[in-house]
């Protein structure tokens, strides 16, 4: 399991170290690994980045097939 904090330092890692990021999005497993991202085999992980002219919305796995409570409480205002 990982905590925010692991994936906040991937985060501002990429954005401050090109080469860094370069690495994340060729090998974003062993990335991941390195910062105690552990994930699962058989899993594909894409990096994508988002520019000016492009933003991306992802959209969480549902395993409960509601709203997650912290997701209701947005759509509750």
């Amino acid at each position: 399991m990982h905590s925010h904090k692991n994936y906040d330092e991937v985060v501002a890692k990429a954005w401050s170290d090109p080469s860094f990021k370069e690495r994340l999005k060729q090998d974003p497993h062993s990335v991941l690994a390195e910062h105690g991202i552990e994930v699962p085999k058989g899993t594909q992980v894409t990096v994508v980045e988002d520019t000016d002219a492009v933003q991306h919305l992802i959209l969480p796995l549902n395993l409960t097939g509601g709203l997650a409570p912290s997701v209701s409480k947005l759509c509750d205002g």
